[in-house]
């Protein structure tokens, strides 16, 4: 994965550079024109590839507090896998399961089952400790109901004919809430 620099978190990306090593120009929106050769625009870049802080949007600025710094050693020159993290999963989960039998003579026989699940489990958050984990777009709350009824009813009518009807269901249910819900960015 990759995080931006702490240079680039401030709008400078005078040390951003493509995989073979060349700089990336940050271009500068509000000098967009037609192009005099008649193709297509062209705009001029920033100087020193710095983005004014007077000009970084108050929304991006605020989200570029819940990105972590670089943890690793980049892959390449641009930066790749500058942030490399493992996590641990934290599962929240009850389930039971109840099965009964039942010889309603000596040819019948009912029996019948149900098992049920529920979970609350939190996607990876590879960004851990940073305040939210919101830059993290897999970082969701799951919530997890399953119900599985079975029932059987067996009939023996002689010693070489066997009747079962069988019924069986599976629900799943799964509720997922986004992380970013709970915060305001502006």
């Amino acid at each position: 994965m990759q995080v931006p620099t702490a240079l680039e978190k401030q709008g400078n990306f005078s040390q951003t550079r493509t995989s073979t090593g060349a700089p990336v120009t940050i271009y500068d929106p509000l000098t967009t024109r037609p192009n005099p050769n008649g193709t297509g625009f062209i705009r001029d870049p920033f100087p020193n590839n710095i983005i004014p802080a007077n000009r970084i949007n108050p929304v991006g600025r605020a989200l570029m507090q819940f990105y972590p710094d670089p943890k690793s050693t980049p892959s390449n020159a641009a930066g790749a896998d500058n942030f490399v993290n493992t996590d641990i999963l934290h599962d929240i989960a009850n389930q039971f399961t109840v099965k009964i039998d039942h010889a309603v003579g000596s040819r019948q026989q009912l029996n019948g089952s149900l098992s049920w699940y529920d979970s609350k489990e939190p996607f990876q958050l590879h960004f851990r400790g940073t305040p939210g984990e919101i830059a993290d777009v897999n970082n969701i709350k799951l919530f997890r109901t399953v119900w599985s009824p079975v029932f059987n009813y067996t009939l023996t009518l002689n010693p070489t004919t066997v009747v079962t009807a069988r019924y069986g269901s599976n629900s799943f249910i799964d509720d997922c809430i986004p992380i970013e819900d709970e915060y305001d960015l502006v």
